[in-house]
C-alpha cells in the first residue's frame, strides 16, 4: 500500500498543482482541513523562505510556536530538520484569522528546536505575543472514535492560498505509538499548508492541542488529482511528549553579551522597553587586567538588542588616569531605542567616585552626558536608574557619604540637559544603602533601599517622589522580619510596582516578593525559596518575575500580584547543569507581555575570568 504523502509546502506542491488544477477544482466537495471559517487566535501561519513554503502552527507559550519539523526539512518528508537558527527566514503571523486584516502581530522565528524522533518542532519567536492566550497542550492521548477539530491556513478545494483560517472535523481511527490515524468528516482533508497545524479537543478545562498535522492523502485538495479521494491523515501525538514541550518553553537560550572574550566582565544590568522590542545590557568590562582581581582599567560597555537581534556594542566610558575605574552600571531603554546609562566614575584614579549619566540614540551615538551628584565631596556609589517610558524624564538613586553614615540620594531629570532636583530621601541617622528605583508613565519615582535598624541588621524601606520633588508615596516597609538585604524594584507603565528582597529570618535566607498598586496598596508577601541577590521585573498585568542566586546557579520564578503563583512560571534553574563554575549576579527584565530577559556573570577559564551571559526564551507562563 502506498504510504500517505506529507501535507507539503506550497512551493513543492506547485509543480503538480498547476498541471492538475482543472481536475482538482471539479473534485467532490472535499473542503480540506478547512471545512468552515475559524477564529482561533493562537493558530499561527508560518511563512518559510519568503513565500517558498507555508505551514501552520500553534502558540503554546507567549514566545513559542509548536509545529511540524517536516516544515523545515530541506525536502519536506525527508532528512533531519535543522536545529538552531532557521536556514531560511521564517515569519509567524499570530492573532490574525483573516489575513486581509492587520489584526494580531507578525514575528520572526529566531531558533528551531526539533524533537529527536517525532515530526514536531518548537520555534522561538523574536518577541512575545501580546493579547493572545497560548493554547494548552493535552496531557492524555485521544481515543479511537474521538472527534478533533483541525484549524489551519492551508489550501482548500478551490483556493491555492486562502486568506482565511479554516477548520475541519476529523475522527480518530487509531492511536499507534506516537501517531494518530485520522479520517476527515464531510469531505475534510489535510492539505498543503496545513502541516504543523494543531488537532484540537475540547475538555472541561477548555481547548487543548492533542496532536500536530504531519501527513495526509490530500484527497480533494486544490492541485491533487481528482482520482485521489482519500481524506485520511496521520498526526503526531503531543500528550506523551508534553514534558519535552514544556522543557523547551521553560529553557533559556544563553549567548555571550560581549563580542570579545578573555577579559573580565561583571555586574551586569538589563532593561526592556515598554513595547518589548528593545533590550539593553550594560556591564563592567576590564580589558586591561591580567587577573580577575585587578579591576583597574574597568570600563562600562553597552549592548543594544532590537527585535531579538543584537544591534550594536559600544564602550560607554574611556581610558582615565592612574588607577581609573568605571563601575556599577545601570541602564534604562525606551521604545525608540534610546538608552540612558548611569555608573560610578573614578576617571582620575584618586579612589573617589562621582555618579555619571550618559544618553545614546539607537545608532550608538552619544547624545548627552552629565554629572549627577551636585556635591563632589566624599563617595558616591551604587547608582540605579529608571526612566519615564513615555517622556524624556528619568531618576537616579545612589549612595552618598562623606564622614557621616551612608545616605540615599535621588536626582530627577526632565532631560539629560535639565536636572530638576536632588535630595536625600532616606530619613534617620543610621546608614542607608544599596538603593534601586522604578518609574511608570506617571513620572513618579519609587525608591527602595536597605536601612540600618541600629542592631546590625537592615530593613527594607520604600518611598516615592513626584517629578516636582514632592512625596508621592509615603515612607513604608514591605514587611518581613530579620535581616533584609538586596532590595530590588520594578514598575509597569501604570506605576504599579513590585519589590523583591533577601529576607534572613533566623539564619534562613529567603527570596521575598511583594506587589503594590501605584497608590501603594500592597498584596501579600510571597516568601519563596532560599537564595540571595534577588532582582525583580513586572509585566503589564502586575505579574512579577524574580531572579536570584542560590549557590552557584541562577533561578527564576513568577508571582501573581496577590502573592500566589498559580499560572505563573514555576521556580526554575536557568543556568546549565554542565557549568562547573559559579553563575552569579543575576539581572532580569520583563516586557508587558511577560517575556523574560536574563543576564548573569559566568566564570570561564582556569584563570577565573568572568563573562556576561544574555538569556532569552522564557515567559511568565505556567505549565
Amino acid at each position: 500500500m502506498t504510504r500517505p504523502v506529507r501535507a507539503r509546502s506550497r512551493r513543492l506542491a506547485l509543480v503538480s498543482g498547476l498541471a492538475l488544477a482543472a481536475t482538482a477544482v471539479t473534485t467532490a466537495p472535499a473542503a480540506a482541513v478547512v471545512g468552515g471559517d475559524s477564529d482561533h487566535a493562537f493558530v499561527v501561519r508560518l511563512d518559510i523562505g519568503g513565500g517558498a513554503r507555508a505551514c501552520t502552527g500553534a502558540l503554546v507559550a507567549p514566545g513559542w510556536v509548536l509545529t511540524a519539523a517536516s516544515c523545515f526539512a530541506a525536502t519536506p518528508g525527508t532528512g533531519l530538520p535543522p536545529s538552531g537558527t532557521p536556514p531560511q527566514p521564517v515569519t509567524a503571523t499570530i492573532g490574525r484569522p483573516d489575513l486581509t486584516t492587520t489584526a494580531g502581530v507578525v514575528r520572526n522565528v529566531l531558533r528551531l528546536v526539533p524533537h529527536e524522533s517525532r515530526d514536531l518542532m518548537m520555534a522561538q519567536l523574536n518577541l512575545s505575543v501580546p493579547g493572545v492566550t497560548p493554547v494548552a497542550v493535552s496531557a492524555t492521548a485521544p481515543a479511537a472514535g474521538e472527534q478533533l477539530t483541525l484549524p489551519a491556513y492551508g489550501r482548500t478545494t478551490t483556493e491555492w492560498a486562502p486568506l482565511r483560517q479554516h477548520v475541519g472535523t476529523f475522527t480518530v481511527d487509531a492511536v499507534t505509538g506516537g501517531n494518530l490515524a485520522l479520517t476527515g468528516q464531510n469531505g475534510a482533508a489535510v492539505c498543503a499548508g496545513d502541516t504543523g497545524g494543531p488537532a484540537l479537543r475540547t475538555t472541561g478545562s477548555g481547548v487543548e492541542v492533542a496532536a500536530v498535522n504531519s501527513r495526509s492523502w490530500q484527497g480533494g485538495c486544490f492541485g491533487t488529482p481528482s482520482t485521489e479521494t482519500r481524506t485520511g491523515a496521520v498526526d503526531t501525538r503531543v500528550d506523551d511528549v508534553r514534558p519535552w514541550i514544556a522543557n523547551v518553553a521553560l529553557g533559556v537560550h544563553w549567548t555571550d553579551a560581549a563580542t570579545v572574550s578573555g577579559d573580565n566582565q561583571t555586574d551586569s544590568a538589563v532593561a526592556t522597553s515598554r513595547n518589548g522590542a528593545t533590550t539593553a545590557v550594560v556591564w563592567e568590562d576590564d580589558r586591561l587586567g591580567t587577573t580577575p582581581a585587578d579591576t583597574v582599567g574597568t570600563n562600562v560597555y553597552l549592548r543594544l538588542y532590537q527585535n531579538g537581534q543584537p544591534k550594536f556594542t559600544r564602550a560607554v566610558t574611556s581610558t582615565g588616569a592612574a588607577n581609573w575605574k568605571h563601575i556599577q552600571p545601570d541602564v534604562a531603554v525606551r521604545d525608540d531605542g534610546t538608552t540612558i546609562v548611569t555608573y560610578a566614575d573614578d576617571h582620575d584614579g584618586n579612589g573617589y567616585y562621582d555618579i555619571k549619566v550618559k544618553t545614546f540614540d539607537s545608532s550608538a551615538r552619544e547624545t548627552g552626558a552629565a554629572t549627577v551628584n551636585a556635591n563632589a565631596a566624599g563617595q558616591q556609589q551604587n547608582p540605579r536608574i529608571a526612566a519615564d517610558p513615555d517622556g524624556t524624564g528619568f531618576a537616579i538613586a545612589f549612595e552618598t557619604w562623606d564622614g557621616a553614615p551612608k545616605q540615599v540620594r535621588l536626582a530627577f531629570y526632565s532631560a539629560i540637559t535639565l536636572k530638576k532636583w536632588e535630595q536625600i530621601i532616606s530619613p534617620g541617622a543610621g546608614p542607608s544603602q544599596n538603593p534601586d528605583v522604578a518609574m511608570g508613565a506617571n513620572g513618579n519615582a519609587v525608591v527602595v533601599w536597605e536601612m540600618d535598624t541600629g542592631s546590625g541588621a537592615f530593613a527594607i524601606r520604600i518611598r516615592g517622589f513626584a517629578p516636582d520633588g514632592s512625596e508621592s508615596l509615603g515612607y513604608r516597609a514591605p514587611g518581613g522580619t530579620g535581616d533584609q538585604r538586596d532590595a530590588s524594584i520594578a514598575a509597569d507603565f501604570a506605576g504599579n510596582f513590585v519589590v523583591g528582597w533577601q529576607n534572613d529570618n533566623a539564619g534562613t535566607r529567603q527570596v521575598a516578593v511583594r506587589s503594590y498598586t501605584a497608590a501603594g496598596t500592597g498584596g501579600a508577601v510571597n516568601y519563596g525559596p532560599n537564595g540571595a541577590e534577588p532582582k525583580v521585573g513586572i509585566d503589564g498585568q502586575r505579574r512579577a518575575v524574580v531572579a536570584w542566586r542560590y549557590g552557584g546557579d541562577v533561578y527564576v520564578r513568577g508571582v501573581n500580584a496577590d502573592g500566589t503563583t498559580t499560572g505563573r512560571l514555576p521556580a526554575l534553574r536557568t543556568t546549565p547543569v554542565t557549568n562547573s563554575s559559579a553563575d552569579v549576579e543575576p539581572a532580569v527584565a520583563v516586557d508587558p507581555v511577560g517575556a523574560i530577559t536574563l543576564t548573569h556573570t559566568k566564570t570561564v577559564g582556569t584563570a577565573g575570568f568572568n563573562q556576561i551571559q544574555y538569556g532569552t526564551g522564557l515567559s511568565n507562563f505556567g505549565w
